[in-house]
């Protein structure tokens, strides 16, 4: 047994030596990646101690994976605050470093897990069919097989079914733009054609020429968060200045459905129209937060007179940046959900809702 001692204790040490062996491997691999992206060693000192503690059995998966990357901003974000560190300069410009990192990580996610072809397309996915002059339909996929099976379109904002001079005739031959929102993906668009319709279990179906060049219509290189922010919209010029609106300048009451640091989804009353040049100016968690940019489409409800403006921020000041950045993280971080929810494709259960409560 004494002989013994001296063997299970070299063996021990050989074991404990392996072990700091690999920790040191992987921690220079994670130190030298982290360098590649533009981190100092200070910063990845940081980063280092918040993978461990988000992602303790692999810490390098903070370069490829969102939600661990999520979460380890989340946490950094509640450790700071809780230490009285957030404003201080240097965590904000590690955050912005952590902002800008979280972007190039989504656009490469969004790069591997996107499809080319309608074929790739689920049952059940959600359409937005838009026809030249005559507006935009709600429509789902019925079927994927040699053509694109989908239901008879309805026009959006009304559950009613098509009228007797738009049945399923009015459709034949019809060339459309097709846009949908891929779950964990992005948005989705091609051009198609309507080449026939049938029935298909009772329900009046349309069957649409396949693609395979379809345009990817949002890459995820902001972080959006649904909302509910009111706000006053103010219609400018390109080289209006940027600054809050005079007590005497009237502008229009609107709704903020979704927002990031680069733009905003935002609902008004009326018709809008695109490549128009406005502000945005609100109040977010008891912060005044000015937005300057331009509208890149509008999506227009007759029924509603509504319009939904997808808005492109192009000036706003770093400390609002900041703040649009921390709300969306509160929000949006903790429900991954969230991310991946487009209000163009969920319009219709919102309508259906507020008539069902209206009755």
């Amino acid at each position: 047994m004494i002989y013994l001692l001296p063997l299970l204790s070299a063996m021990l040490l050989t074991l404990v030596l392996i072990k700091l062996s690999s920790i040191f491997k992987k921690k220079t691999a994670f130190f030298s990646l982290g360098k590649d992206y533009g981190f100092t060693f200070t910063e990845m000192v940081t980063l280092w101690k918040l993978a461990e503690r988000c992602a303790h059995t692999a810490p390098e998966i903070l370069f490829d994976s969102l939600p661990e990357l999520d979460r380890c901003i989340k946490l950094y974000i509640d450790t700071a605050k809780k230490d009285g560190r957030y404003e201080s300069f240097t965590t904000q410009k590690f955050l912005e470093k952590l902002y800008s990192f979280r972007s190039k990580v989504s656009v490469e996610y969004d790069r591997k897990q996107g499809i080319r072809s309608s074929r790739q397309i689920s049952r059940g996915q959600k359409l937005r069919i838009l026809v030249p002059g005559s507006g935009i339909f709600s429509s789902r996929v019925v079927d994927v097989s040699r053509e694109l099976v989908v239901s008879l379109p309805i026009q959006a904002g009304t559950s009613v079914k098509m009228t007797s001079s738009m049945k399923r005739a009015w459709w034949e031959g019809k060339k459309i733009a097709v846009y949908f929102w891929r779950k964990n993906d992005a948005a989705y668009v091609f051009d198609s054609t309507v080449f026939g319709s049938s029935s298909k279990n009772g329900d009046s179906c349309l069957f649409l020429k396949h693609s395979d060049s379809l345009e990817r219509t949002q890459k995820r290189q902001a972080i959006r968060s649904s909302c509910e922010l009111p706000a006053s919209m103010y219609f400018t010029g390109p080289s209006a200045p940027y600054e809050p609106a005079s007590d005497g300048e009237e502008g229009y009451r609107c709704l903020i459905e979704d927002i990031s640091e680069k733009g905003a989804m935002i609902r008004v009353g009326g018709k809008c129209r695109s490549n128009s040049f406005l502000k945005i100016q609100f109040d977010m968690d008891g912060n005044f937060i000015l937005m300057q940019g331009s509208v890149k489409s509008v999506e227009y409800n007759k029924y509603m007179n509504q319009s939904r403006i997808h808005f492109e921020c192009s000036r706003i000041s770093s400390d609002m940046k900041k703040m649009i950045l921390a709300y969306v993280y509160r929000l949006d971080v903790m429900n991954e959900e969230q991310k991946e929810i487009m209000t163009f494709i969920n319009e219709d259960e919102k309508e259906e809702e507020k008539k069902a409560s209206d009755t």
